[in-house]
């Protein structure tokens, strides 16, 4: 054989080789084309998954259902489900990887579009929207259903939407099941990461199975628990509120106030149900982290929930503890009700001595005697009127506001499954923690800006007092409306008239608890991050069960219920009050003569014009 036959036959084998070539593939790019999904012959996707999602969408989006003829593991083919369309798309597997590559396709599809997709189903839409809904918590069902009918152009229903959450928030926050059996681990990375801390997890047995089941578990972070007594008031705030899914629960919750008048976090609890029991859990461990041994100068305040003021008894009998005045007119006027009776009663839990308490309950005596006869009988007053309270905590508040105030700031977290919420929680106080401390470094105040705002106000309110000096300690302040007061300034029961005659300024006065060095001291110490659950360390225990499921009856609720008597949310400007507090508002925005309508308890409707009420 010559050369020239040689060199034909290589010619020829590389003609063949490139015939067999991998044809180049056109990749379908998930993020970036499932907007608008265009398909073509040689058309790749990366799996079989991400093919189907693209051909459900396309037909959601433009209204066209596809039946799938084939559908195994190395062929797909959808086809038009009318009759009279021959539209169709054909994929397949290829030989070395699980991509699918479309093959052949039909003609394009003309059929009508139809505005009751059965592929916009909520499986569809909870991973269409799944980004949306993960940034968009709060939104409504109808928000969500016209957001559907304007970008799909598809007609979903109410029972869709819930159910699209649903499937949503599994998404985002993974199984809450799932989740119960990493708490273990969590802990134990708390713990590596937060030295110092007290993580506190406590399980029961379950009686079918045998296995551990979650109970309980404390968390206080070395940092919450390190400076809180040298930077914030001895007054700790306690509350619990209801956890939302679908296994119970209640968070417990310890929060103080720094020297900005603000709140200070310093623990929590998330406990099967809310009774002494539970307090007395949490209570002891409270005790312990914030070495309550000295317990006259510690003061709690809660709104009296079930069993907590036994367990605070029983667990710190010389603490002072108060109740929640709000809540505690809350109780009485269910039987003792009128604004009569409620000015008298917030009188006597203004009272700032003992003389004027005891006037002002003579004052409740005289109006009302049931009433007066309920507060002796039902609670000291110890626990509701500043006139007996302490002054070591150097704090006269009558709310428990500071845990309704965290509470609030919780609201998303209490949805969200065990390790979601604890995580929240965590990333909060380390946020809050952080942002506090720079926010005070940045400022030159000696006094706190709440505290400073307060003294100024009371510098003004001092301009109706007139001093006379007894010596360079005492006077005899009088009050131009009426009243004569002595103040010994040692004592610090000083005015500021009195301060101006001695020539000092308030501002030395003012005690140590509310200066930007106590802040500074209490925000301090920093929370540790923590890496993601891939990177936790094996804590070698058994992973535990949730706890069993709780189902009520009717629709969870998930709007706070209200007071009678409380205000509601204004819509469109417009302020309406329920027919529980005896006043039902009738308006004409545009009208001359806008009527009043008021409903009295005997059934007599009084119509006043507006203009006589103005007058």
């Amino acid at each position: 054989m010559n050369s020239e036959e040689l060199n034909s036959n290589d010619e020829a084998s590389k003609e063949d080789s490139s015939k067999r070539r991998k044809p180049r593939y056109v990749r379908f790019r998930p993020e970036r084309d499932m907007v608008d999904p265009k398909f073509f012959v040689g058309l790749l996707f990366d799996d079989k998954r991400i093919f189907k999602q693209a051909i459900d969408y396309y037909g959601v989006k433009w209204g066209k259902y596809f039946r799938w003829g084939k559908h195994d593991t190395s062929r797909m083919r959808a086809k038009c489900n009318s009759a009279n369309c021959d539209w169709f798309i054909y994929a397949s597997k290829e030989v070395d990887s699980d991509a699918f590559v479309i093959r052949t396709m039909g003609p394009s599809c003309n059929c009508g579009r139809t505005f009751h997709h059965k592929r916009a189903n909520s499986g569809f839409l909870s991973r269409h929207y799944m980004d949306f809904l993960r940034l968009n918590k709060r939104v409504s069902v109808t928000e969500f259903k016209e957001k559907v009918h304007l970008e799909l152009n598809v007609n979903i229903t109410r029972d869709q939407v819930s159910k699209t959450f649903m499937k949503a928030k599994l998404l985002i926050y993974g199984s809450y099941k799932q989740q119960y059996t990493k708490l273990w681990d969590y802990c134990e990375e708390l713990l590596n990461c937060n030295p110092g801390s007290t993580i506190h997890m406590e399980t029961t047995v379950d009686d079918i199975s045998g296995k551990k089941r979650f109970q309980r578990i404390y968390i206080c972070f070395e940092a919450l628990k390190k400076e809180i007594k040298a930077g914030c008031r001895q007054l700790i705030g306690l509350d619990g509120c209801h956890l939302r899914g679908p296994h119970p629960g209640v968070l417990l919750t310890a929060i103080g106030i720094d020297a900005n008048d603000c709140i200070y976090p310093i623990a929590y609890a998330v406990v099967e149900i809310e009774n002494k029991s539970s307090w007395k859990w949490f209570v002891k461990f409270l005790k312990h982290d914030l070495c309550i041994h000295e317990q006259k100068t510690w003061t709690f305040i809660s709104d009296r929930q079930k069993g907590l003021g036994s367990a605070i008894h029983e667990v710190t009998p010389g603490v002072e503890h108060r109740h929640c005045v709000r809540h505690l007119h809350n109780n009485m006027k269910k039987s003792h009700s009128g604004e009569s009776i409620k000015a008298r009663f917030w009188a006597c839990a203004r009272s700032l001595y003992m003389r004027k308490f005891e006037s002002e309950m003579d004052a409740l005596n005289g109006y009302d005697y049931n009433a007066h006869k309920w507060l002796v009988d039902n609670i000291n007053p110890r626990q509701w009127s500043r006139s007996h309270f302490g002054e070591t905590t150097k704090c006269d508040i009558l709310l428990n506001n500071l845990c309704e105030s965290f509470n609030a700031v919780i609201l998303e977290a209490r949805e969200k499954p065990i390790l979601g919420m604890l995580e929240t929680l965590r990333i909060y106080l380390m946020d809050r923690m952080r942002m506090k401390k720079e926010w005070m470094k940045k400022r030159t105040d000696v006094i706190c800006p709440k505290i400073q705002k307060k003294l100024e106000k009371a510098k003004n309110e001092a301009a109706a007092n007139i001093a006379r000096h007894s010596d360079n300690k005492r006077f005899e302040v009088q009050h131009i409306y009426g009243g004569t007061y002595v103040v010994d300034v040692e004592r610090c029961t000083c005015t500021f008239c009195c301060i101006s005659l001695i020539n000092a300024t308030p501002e030395d006065y003012v005690h140590s608890y509310y200066l930007r060095e106590a802040y500074l001291a209490a925000y301090e110490p920093a929370i540790a991050p923590l890496p993601g659950p891939n990177a936790w360390r094996d804590s070698g225990k058994i992973p535990i069960l949730p706890p069993k499921k709780l189902r009520l009856s009717g629709r969870p609720r998930k709007a706070r219920r209200r007071e009678p008597d409380e205000p509601r949310k204004s819509n469109n400007g417009v302020t309406k009050l329920s027919r529980a507090a005896g006043v039902i508002l009738s308006a004409a925005t545009n009208a001359a003569n806008v009527m009043w309508t008021v409903t009295i308890e005997e059934h007599v409707q009084l119509v006043i014009p507006r203009a006589t009420l103005m007058l």
